[in-house]
């Protein structure tokens, strides 16, 4: 994942990373449990 960040500017990857990373794993865990 260090890589790919890296590549990508940090600002595009936040913005568009934080939403639905934040979303998938709230899922995941309410999929998991």
């Amino acid at each position: 994942m260090s890589g790919r960040t890296m590549k990508y500017p940090y600002t595009f990857t936040g913005k568009i990373a934080q939403f639905p990373w934040g979303y998938y794993t709230k899922n995941v865990w309410l999929f998991k449990y």
